[in-house]
């Protein structure tokens, strides 16, 4: 048949597809027979995989008071940060050691633990590689790697290169393997594996729960390794937490122990210089322009401290992100007292130096934490800088206008005696160190409550459960 043009084509008749079809019937069959029953296969041979899932309750960032030692020492924490210790591997090692986790089955593949064994545990110094498991209705016997045997009745586990394990006898009708294959890897790998497993997630953003889940095709596994990164998460932050308290404590013990001190020495020599003097009523001595100068010259002299004390936070600000400096010794400074910003970003700085000093006695400069803790010490740096430089210019302006409020005092004040401007500010500074011992005390009451309280801030809302169906 001819077309005039190349758009002309001939329409598909029902009778000519019925036609094709029964001459193509055969084949037809058998490819979908084939597809069909490749399908069933693959899906009979899939194990089935299971997931079980728990819910953690997260610490929220709170803000904390400029004069809060101990909040300063411990700081905020995110969510996310909180997220990311879950995932550590820290974390997934103490989950590893506690659930024998170096040890999986190989063959037969996809069988629960519980349905083969009556106890199986492996030790940190466990040998890696395969173990060959042989058992009977009466006893079982043990290959290591290095090619050892080993056997025993039931009802005594063996220790075989630091596996432990029971296996659970045949049934007289000898069901179930007889021969069970086990490999054993080293701890890192298995941490590894579970890290890779464990999906940390937030449900909602506005709230403070993080939700866990990993799949296993040992329903029973599943939900332990859930439930033990769940436990392992708060068992270290509660170590982190009383190491905090306890820190705490011992740093402000020492503060006042020297504030104590600082504070005897102003007391004794405002006494002595009030007998050499034979000052008894200081107050209704001096005139009203005598106590305004004292206390001029008082205020000069504390924002001279605030001053010193801010270019000592500015030129430590300056310090490489890498270096370690001791932030500690300013917690505690008036200067940073009156000042709740820098205050915090202080606490902060301490926490994070600490976080990446303990990374450090296990981890190379390179680590992945280690570098984040570094650049978040260099932007937290920089934030403490620019703040303080700020601060500094307020401050002298105050400075410089004190300065000349005394100049001009100064003649009216020529006829007051020395010895009762000297005595008021003696008294000044016995009053400043009194106000800041009380402080440190009350604080150092507040920190051994805490550290005797061990009041956790997260909790497990829901366990996991083992899960039922696939």
């Amino acid at each position: 048949m001819q077309y005039r043009n190349g758009d002309e084509v001939p329409a598909i008749s029902l009778r000519g597809l019925g036609a094709a079809l029964r001459r193509q019937a055969v084949w037809i069959l058998v490819t979908t027979s084939l597809g069909v029953g490749l399908t069933t296969y693959v899906v009979l041979r899939q194990r089935p995989v299971y997931e079980a899932r728990a819910t953690l309750r997260m610490p929220e960032q709170q803000n904390s008071q400029p004069t809060d030692v101990l909040a300063a020492l411990s700081g905020p924490s995110t969510v996310e940060t909180e997220m990311e210790i879950l995932r550590s591997r820290t974390v997934a090692e103490a989950v590893v050691d506690s659930l024998g986790l170096r040890v999986s089955i190989t063959e037969p593949r996809g069988v629960p633990r519980d349905s083969l064994f009556g106890s199986l545990h492996v030790a940190p110094t466990a040998q890696s590689g395969t173990y060959l498991v042989r058992r009977d209705s009466t006893a079982f016997s043990v290959t290591s790697p290095n090619g050892l045997t080993a056997g025993s009745p039931y009802g005594m586990p063996l220790d075989v290169g630091g596996l432990q394990l029971e296996p659970l006898p045949l049934s007289p009708e000898q069901s179930g393997p007889t021969a069970i294959t086990l490999s054993v890897v080293p701890t890192g790998a298995a941490a590894e594996a579970v890290r890779g497993g464990l999906r940390v997630t937030r449900p909602q953003a506005n709230a403070g729960i993080v939700a866990l889940a990993y799949q296993s095709t040992d329903p029973v596994l599943a939900a332990q390794v859930v439930n033990g990164v769940a436990q392992s998460y708060i068992e270290q932050r509660g170590h982190t937490q009383k190491l905090t308290y306890s820190k705490a404590v011992e740093f402000l013990e020492k503060q006042v122990q020297t504030m104590g001190d600082t504070l005897a020495q102003a007391e004794q020599a405002l006494e002595q210089y009030r007998r050499a003097k034979g000052l008894i009523d200081p107050d209704a001595q001096a005139s009203d322009a005598v106590r305004r100068r004292a206390d001029l010259q008082a205020q000069s002299d504390e924002l001279e401290q605030q001053r010193s004390a801010l270019w000592t936070v500015v030129a430590r600000s300056r310090q490489p992100a890498e270096s370690a400096s001791d932030w500690t010794s300013l917690v505690s400074s008036p200067a940073l007292a009156s000042n709740p910003a820098i205050s915090t970003i202080v606490g902060q700085l301490i926490t994070l130096e600490g976080v990446r000093t303990e990374l450090r006695t296990r981890r190379t400069a390179t680590d992945a934490d280690v570098a984040r803790a570094t650049s978040q010490i260099g932007a937290l740096r920089d934030q403490l800088r620019s703040m303080a430089s700020a601060t500094l210019q307020t401050l002298d302006q105050r400075f410089n206008a004190l300065a000349t409020t005394i100049s001009q005092s100064g003649v009216q004040l020529s006829a007051v005696p020395e010895a009762q401007l000297q005595y008021a500010r003696l008294h000044r500074q016995v009053e400043l160190n009194t106000g800041l011992f009380t402080l440190l005390q009350t604080r150092l009451q507040e920190s051994r409550i805490s550290e005797a309280s061990e009041i956790a801030n997260v909790g497990i809302v829901d366990s996991a459960m083992v899960p039922s169906t696939p």
